[in-house]
């Protein structure tokens, strides 16, 4: 009985075509995450800063959030930076750059990204 199963060629093919569809997945959000990377080098300096300075990854639910610590540099009103990132798509959903007292003073967020 068990091997009927394991011989059966619909069952084989219904769990090749959802392992593909699982691989693909992994695989566009790997390609969309290096996207992101790229755009965030050709933009601004956020990838220089978070290889330069203290930095840790943080992750919950829906999002990958990048804390990057500038306590080193002269500018009481740039010293943290945290990008949110779409855990899914791997897409920024939002920059936040505050001063030394973890006071807000920007925040950008990125509703209507294209990559083409």
């Amino acid at each position: 009985c068990n091997e009927e199963l394991f011989y059966n060629k619909e069952l084989i093919e219904k769990r090749q075509l959802k392992l593909k569809e699982e691989i693909g997945s992994v695989s566009f959000r790997l390609s969309q995450l290096e996207e992101t990377i790229e755009l965030l080098k050709k933009d601004n300096s956020f990838i220089e800063e978070y290889d330069e300075f203290p930095s840790q990854i943080q992750e919950n639910d829906n999002e990958i959030i990048v804390k990057i610590d500038l306590e080193r540099e002269n500018n009481t009103y740039t010293k943290f930076k945290e990008l949110y990132l779409d855990k899914e798509t791997g897409l920024p959903r939002k920059l936040l750059i505050k001063d030394n007292n973890q006071k807000i003073n920007t925040s950008i967020l990125y509703n209507d990204i294209k990559i083409k």
